[in-house]
């Protein structure tokens, strides 16, 4: 049983805000998967005749860990909502210990508003690797070939990290852990995932802190809309069936459309939308401005750094409210320009819809119980990777910042080394 004093260091670690369970994480040692790890034999299905829908979306629920009762309550919503002749629901829930059944289950989701799961699973897997993302391809691929479309969207829903530094055990670095199989699924990996399945329209984190410059960057190639939250997310403002039924009813199909309806009517608190075709320009404006920083007085940016918005995680921090605050204070004209250059590109080319919600005001009530921070005034749909501390950002291996693409093509790890340099 956690002790009340240690309930917001587990929540943080944890990444999901609401949950109750009394795992440890950290006294796992979740591990990324090397690949290749054999898949379940018997599950990959036939092309199918079936007629185009407009849309299929693809829901990888990952309910093997502590978050398996909200796993359910979304495919539920999924449910009120369920597949339309235009529209394909294809989900694949995962569960550990509670329920008829453990293991992985694939559905074409039909509409349902009774309290049990309704949609007869069209494959199952008694075991499964919910935390390996050759496992989130077999579905992705089984998906899009048993329900072909038009546009596709896949969605992962679990815990995420975006990309978080820590010490040994834990899950870190990424989004869908495994507690079954002490796996789960890196940044760079997610990359790997969409690669291997071509291109999809839209991609969402349905997971806490992965709307990151560092994420969107390493799948930018393969989807063209990018969702995620800067914040965690909860499954208490869990809303699937009100986004899906919006955009229905809408009219409009196209991508951006799906995109934006999902941000407007979120009630997290906090959901953006990237344009992933920028993502290139906005790497050479943010290199333009870390050259800039750099010639100015290290306490100017530092002390920016530590008044930016920040979230559950402290070292992810909104890149528009550290520019703005550093050209605040400078008296640079070149900082100034390329701080307002890379600003007014992020609110008006990058990020096409941003969303907050206000939460508690105190992040630590007086018996110690984690709460949200509060204010999301800046929060402007982009995080990113910036410590008070340092540590070396130029190793090259899974779990180090340098295997990043991001970190590979940017000058970002460079501006952290100068930051950091005593």
């Amino acid at each position: 049983m956690l002790r009340k004093s240690a309930v917001a260091a587990f929540v943080l670690a944890l990444n999901f805000a609401v949950s109750k369970a009394e795992t440890n994480y950290k006294q796992l040692d979740f591990q990324v998967p090397q690949p290749p790890v054999p898949l379940e034999t018997g599950l990959r299905a036939d092309k199918s005749s079936a007629a185009k829908a407009e849309w299929t979306v693809m829901v990888f629920i990952n309910g093997k860990n502590d978050v398996e009762n909200g796993a359910v309550q979304y495919f539920k919503q999924l449910e009120a909502v369920g597949s339309t002749d235009r529209i394909n629901i294809v989900a694949e829930l995962g569960r550990k210990t509670s329920g008829t059944w453990t293991g992985c289950r694939r559905y074409l989701v039909k509409k349902d508003t009774g309290a049990d799961i309704a949609s007869p699973p069209l494959q199952i897997a008694e075991k499964c690797d919910m935390g390996d993302y050759n496992r989130a391809v077999d579905f992705g691929e089984w998906a899009m070939s048993k329900f072909p479309a038009n546009h596709y969207m896949y969605i992962i829903w679990n815990h995420g990290l975006g990309w978080e530094k820590s010490g040994s055990g834990g899950m870190a670095k990424g989004i869908s852990c495994d507690q079954e199989t002490g796996h789960y699924i890196s940044t760079p990996q997610m990359g790997l995932l969409l690669n291997a399945l071509g291109h999809v329209d839209v991609y969402r984190s349905e997971a806490c802190l992965m709307q990151m410059a560092e994420v969107a960057y390493e799948i930018k190639d393969r989807a063209d809309y990018i969702l995620g939250s800067e914040e965690v997310e909860t499954e208490y403002y869990l809303n699937a069936d009100e986004w899906l039924n919006k955009f229905i009813a809408g009219g409009d199909f196209s991508p951006e459309a799906l995109a934006k309806t999902a941000v407007d009517v979120s009630r997290q608190f906090t959901l953006s939308c990237v344009r992933a075709a920028a993502m290139a320009h906005f790497v050479e404006l943010l290199d333009g401005f870390s050259s800039a920083v750099m010639k100015e007085d290290k306490t100017v940016v530092a002390t920016a750094a530590a008044n930016t918005q920040r979230y559950a995680t402290s070292s992810h921090r909104d890149l528009y409210h550290f520019a703005t605050l550093v050209a605040a204070s400078s008296k640079n004209e070149a900082v100034k320009s390329s701080a307002k250059t890379l600003t007014d590109y992020i609110a008006g080319t990058l990020v096409i819809a941003n969303k907050t919600n206000q939460a508690f005001r105190n992040p630590v009530d007086t018996s110690g119980k984690f709460i949200m921070p509060g204010d999301y005034t800046n929060s402007h749909g982009l995080a990113i990777y910036l410590r008070e501390s340092a540590y070396d950002y130029a190793g090259d291996t899974e779990k180090n910042y340098g295997a990043l693409s991001f970190a590979k093509n940017s000058k970002w790890p460079e501006f952290l080394q100068w930051l950091h340099k005593k």
